[in-house]
């Protein structure tokens, strides 16, 4: 708990929201971490979940933007496992079809169902992104306004 109370305690007077992009399509990450800096958030990046884990800091990130058909964990698992270890942290899922039969809808159903905040499907708008990255913050900030006026 000591370490966990310690995140919480930095992330309240962090100025700038932390976005950590799990990406495996190195053009589609450096596209999507760019429009984020230019926009003023604080952006890490990872190819995988695996990497994500082991080299960020979780408790000191914001809102996660995961792909979901990344190699390795994968975005479902990951998802799930970031809601369990860090409730505070936003997710967002994005995805494209697996096949044919598969759709977009399909997978982000999936992750919606593993704990997602959001979900986009891809190919997204960069103001799409910016727009469901927004929302899920602002989501967060009013719960946690309302939380604190009922404590």
């Amino acid at each position: 708990h000591l370490l966990a109370d310690t995140n919480s305690y930095h992330r309240k007077r962090m100025k700038e929201h932390h976005v950590l992009v799990i990406e495996d399509d190195p053009e589609l990450r450096h596209m999507v971490c760019m429009v984020l800096k230019q926009v003023g958030y604080k952006v890490s990046y990872a190819a995988n979940m695996e990497d994500a884990f082991f080299d960020h800091n979780l408790g000191m990130v914001d809102v996660v933007l995961t792909s979901v058909l990344i190699p390795g964990m994968g975005g479902i698992e990951g998802t799930a496992q970031i809601r369990h270890d860090w409730p505070h942290v936003q997710v967002i899922c994005t995805s494209d079809d697996a096949d044919e039969k598969i759709t977009a809808v399909h997978v982000l159903g999936a992750a919606r169902m593993a704990g997602a905040h959001a979900t986009l499907a891809k190919p997204f708008t960069m103001p799409d992104l910016l727009k469901t990255v927004s929302s899920v913050i602002r989501a967060r900030n009013e719960a946690e306004e309302a939380a604190a006026l009922i404590a």
